[in-house]
């Protein structure tokens, strides 16, 4: 099949704060870039490999939905393509990691329940192309 199994069409839950997942994902991999399969909760190295985009196959039918710890954003994949999304850690100003750097983020249930929509609607494809089409950087084929 195309799509993995309805049940497996929601993401993993993830911590309200970032500095507990970064505690987490930290501890589970040597890399230096970590990201999270939101499908399945594997820590995979982030590092422009083309780990993610092996993975997106296996796991999602060529669909992935990644959460990059050190850029503090979301990765969708399908195929070779991926684009950045929104975090959905932010601070509490509603500002996302890096803007005002030392300030606590924290899970945004709006933010993350957008990407759990993308997901479990099959619209990862859609927002890829997208954003690809809209943006002046695009991230190379299989970079991730």
């Amino acid at each position: 099949p195309p799509f993995p199994p309805v049940a497996r069409r929601r993401l993993i839950e993830l911590p309200r704060a970032y500095t507990e997942l970064h505690s987490e994902l930290t501890a589970q991999t040597p890399s230096e870039h970590p990201a999270v399969c939101l499908a399945c909760g594997l820590v995979l190295c982030g590092d422009g490999k083309g780990e993610c985009t092996r993975h997106a196959a296996r796991c999602g039918g060529g669909c992935g939905v990644y959460f990059l710890l050190q850029e503090c954003t979301v990765l969708l994949v399908h195929g070779p393509r991926a684009c950045y999304f929104a975090s959905p850690y932010v601070d509490a100003y509603g500002e996302r990691h890096g803007q005002f750097r030392g300030r606590p983020l924290y899970l945004d249930e709006q933010r993350i329940e957008v990407v759990r929509r993308l997901w479990a609607t099959h619209g990862v494809e859609q927002q890829v192309v997208q954003s690809r089409s809209n943006s002046r950087q695009v991230i190379i084929n299989s970079y991730y």
